[in-house]
């Protein structure tokens, strides 16, 4: 992988939008790393699981988590497999690295998805505390709006900031759906908090 320097421009992180001289800000740099510090760890563990030494969800099961229900099934997890290569693979390159090229942001997206999947394997669903859960209640009713209205209503309501270029890149990446309204596209509140939430853990 070349690197590649950019002068004057904005970060191309999914909704960041900061000044940088990369193709990645310093924040987003600094997310990367945190998330590839974990990698060798979920690897570690994804090898045992995908040869059956430790099943998926091992950390949760002790306290009745799904510990079978994830992965494919013996003779080996495929799932986990893949995944360790995946995040293997990621480990060619530092967070820097990835900053200064041009797909550092397509980059960014996929290894923290696989991270996060990993993580499933490896710790299982975190618990939504009885805050979330508040919260989820208080949205519920609320019909799906725009952007334009979403991230406002969002702020003022919730204290939470969430940029247009997030929305899209969460319905990119499919793990939200985008509603068409009277040609204009509109996000349910619930979906979108439920996966800010899953972000920022």
């Amino acid at each position: 992988m070349s690197e590649k320097f950019v002068y004057e421009q904005e970060c191309t992180g999914g909704g960041c939008d900061k000044p940088t001289t990369h193709y990645l800000c310093g924040d987003c740099t600094t997310s990367l790393a945190k998330t590839m510090s974990d990698i060798p760890r979920l690897i570690e563990v994804l090898k045992l699981i995908s040869t059956n030494i430790e099943k998926a969800f091992t950390q949760k099961a002790a306290r009745g988590g799904g510990g079978g229900k994830a992965g494919s099934k013996p003779p080996m997890n495929l799932n986990a497999y893949q995944l360790a290569l995946n995040l293997n693979m990621a480990l060619a390159y530092t967070p820097h690295q990835y900053a200064t090229h041009q797909d550092g942001a397509w980059s960014k997206q996929y290894i923290e998805s696989q991270a996060k999947a990993a993580k499933l394997l490896v710790d299982g669903e975190p618990e939504v505390t009885r805050t979330e859960w508040e919260t989820r209640l208080k949205l519920q009713g609320v019909q799906p709006m725009p952007a334009r209205h979403l991230i406002p209503w969002f702020k003022e309501k919730l204290g939470v900031t969430i940029h247009a270029g997030t929305l899209r890149q969460w319905v990119f990446l499919k793990k939200i759906q985008k509603i068409e309204t009277g040609g204009h596209p509109a996000y349910d509140p619930v979906e979108v908090l439920k996966e800010y939430e899953r972000s920022k853990r």
